[in-house]
């Protein structure tokens, strides 16, 4: 098979979030639709928090960064922590849109049970790579700071939602083909497959760590034996 339906395209949108009228009742938001100001203080959020800690942000650098005045950042929401909030719910929407269309791309370009398997191979190769290692720890912090913040959880809860119902979809998909494992939930098993990616921080901040292959290896038979068994496993 080819790798074509393994890219992981960003999509340009910011998916059904509902925070600071960041969203309206389609649940589709294109950056460009919001008002040009809220906008250009949104990416400016997003791009501030690619090096700097949320702790570390400043009112100024953000007006300075957006090119706006003060008084536009409090027209457009509540304050400060109001605002680092959405930038962190769109950053959170970007990486589940990625996960989204690789795991949409399989489920259209699957013929065979290899190609099922194959596929969520090189899909978790990718979602357990050292070039993802800070997207991991990203999500985590914005997961830990939604634990306080209801309007933030509800917010992320609606994107995880979104990649939840890929991968479930994606396992009954499989189960109609004959592929998948019957006896498993396809709802437990998409929190499963989440967690086992998110769940690599706890090597990513080790100073002795794994070999990423025998992790990898695991999975695969996770894959192999668990989720997508072949006929002499069942039979």
């Amino acid at each position: 098979m080819g790798s074509n339906y393994f890219s992981l395209t960003v999509i340009p949108t910011v998916s059904r979030i509902n925070l600071c009228d960041l969203s309206n009742n389609s649940g589709m938001v294109q950056a460009n639709d919001l008002h040009p100001t809220k906008s250009a203080l949104l990416m400016a959020m997003v791009q501030l928090l690619e090096t700097k800690a949320p702790e570390d942000l400043r009112t100024e650098d953000v007006l300075e960064l957006a090119h706006v005045s003060k008084g536009s950042l409090y027209h457009h929401f509540r304050n400060l922590p109001q605002l680092l909030d959405a930038a962190q719910v769109y950053r959170y929407s970007k990486a589940i849109d990625k996960a989204v269309a690789g795991v949409e791309n399989l489920i259209n370009q699957a013929r065979i049970r290899e190609d099922m398997v194959e596929g969520m191979k090189r899909i978790a190769a990718v979602q357990q790579s050292e070039e993802l290692r800070q997207v991991r720890h990203d999500q985590i912090s914005q997961l830990a700071a939604a634990s306080k913040n209801e309007e933030l959880k509800d917010a992320l809860g609606r994107e995880q939602e979104r990649l939840t119902e890929a991968l479930a979809k994606l396992f009954e998909h499989s189960v109609v083909r004959g592929w998948g494992n019957p006896t498993l939930d396809p709802h437990a098993a998409a929190v499963f497959a989440r967690a086992l990616t998110i769940g690599k921080i706890v090597d990513d901040v080790t100073r002795e760590k794994m070999n990423p292959d025998h992790y990898l290896e695991i999975i695969d038979q996770v894959l192999s034996t668990v989720f997508f068994p072949s006929e002499e496993l069942t039979g």
